[in-house]
């Protein structure tokens, strides 16, 4: 961690200052999340011929919330996110173990607690205001994080004064934020923010692009030691093959969807 930009926030995440080591985890559910969407898409296809549903594109499919297919796809999507949920929580087991097994310390001692675990591609039922009313609605965010603002009733209750956790990652090579969410993105936005830099090349196109060895130096030569499984998973995250992270969280403050807390710069990363 580089820079803190709001100290009352960081130390209720418990980042308590700069040159302090953090850990992040994006894992989700991978192929098991990919199928529930390739079922389920097939599903709803039948559904909108069923029942003669009118949509404004041809890729887009549906069903009624309360039908059947509706209710079992809900079902469904969140056995993907419990997947992806308990496989985080066993990736952040191993990391404690790790740290406990070098420094002889326990995790508790040395400080490792989760600050957050959200999802970002995920429908969830919850209450905004629409048309001047408040309703129930399912808001999915596809590429996209909940961003709750302080006293919020679903944010927990050690950050209700400040706000919720907001992790908006940038690339292996430049660095990743923590931000704390707003009341103006509940009015703009259904609460929510983008949930990384994105990307502006393909994977397959950042593939064919880079070279493996000139990443491997390009990280080495900043101090970021890298370790992958494949190179192909290396080359997919290629630094170039995303937007500046800087840029995009001046456009996230600029819009008042999200507080910066703190800038984390790599010194590690691992692909599996």
């Amino acid at each position: 961690m580089d820079r803190i930009f709001d100290e009352k926030a960081a130390k209720a995440f418990g980042i308590e200052g700069e040159g302090q080591v953090t850990v992040t985890i994006h894992c989700g559910s991978r192929g098991c999340g990919h199928q529930i969407a390739t079922d389920y898409l097939k599903v709803m296809e039948r559904s909108v011929m069923q029942r003669n549903i009118s949509l404004p594109d041809r890729q887009l499919a549906c069903a009624p919330v309360t039908s059947d297919d509706g209710r079992d796809y809900f079902k469904a999507m969140a056995c993907g996110a419990n997947f992806a949920w308990a496989n985080r929580q066993m990736i952040l087991h191993w990391v404690r173990d790790s740290f406990q097994e070098m420094f002889r310390q326990p995790p508790e001692e040395l400080g490792m607690r989760l600050v957050y675990d959200v999802a970002h591609n995920i429908a969830k039922k919850e209450k905004h205001i629409v048309e001047r009313e408040k309703r129930e609605v399912f808001v999915h965010r596809k590429g996209a994080t909940r961003a709750f603002p302080a006293g919020h009733d679903e944010v927990p209750a050690k950050y209700s004064a400040v706000g919720q956790p907001v992790i908006i990652p940038g690339d292996m090579g430049t660095g990743s934020y923590v931000l704390v969410g707003t009341q103006k993105a509940m009015e703009e936005s259904f609460g929510s923010t983008c949930h990384g830099a994105g990307r502006i090349m393909s994977r397959g196109a950042a593939t064919r692009k880079y070279n493996i060895k000139e990443i491997r130096k390009d990280l080495e030569d900043k101090g970021i030691y890298v370790r992958s499984v494949t190179k192909e998973g290396i080359l997919e995250e290629a630094p170039g093959a995303y937007k500046d992270i800087d840029h995009v969280i001046r456009v996230v403050e600029g819009a008042g969807l999200a507080r910066p807390v703190v800038r984390l710069s790599p010194i590690g990363v691992m692909k599996g």
